[in-house]
């Protein structure tokens, strides 16, 4: 996804594992009115992107990209619980 850049055509990077119910419109209702442009990622496991279900925005995608590291290092990188 990144080294194709991939995330750079949509708003949203989702991550679900096979065997997890995903309903983008249950999604899409929820980031209706969200910026896609901040640097913004949906929490649903309290040891941070561990869970079934992974959202990112593109901001988060874009600072992820330009490395882990520094991704981590910055502090308003904002975080959700379960939407």
């Amino acid at each position: 996804v990144i080294a194709e850049r991939r995330y750079a055509h949509f708003g949203w990077t989702v991550k679900v594992d096979p065997d997890c119910v995903w309903l983008p419109s249950r999604f899409r209702s929820v980031v209706e009115y969200v910026d896609s442009s901040l640097v913004f990622y949906f929490n649903n496991c309290n040891e941070g992107l561990h869970g079934p279900v992974e959202v990112l925005t593109k901001g988060a995608m874009l600072r992820l990209s330009s490395g882990l590291e520094a991704t981590c290092a910055h502090s308003d990188f904002l975080t959700a619980e379960k939407a």
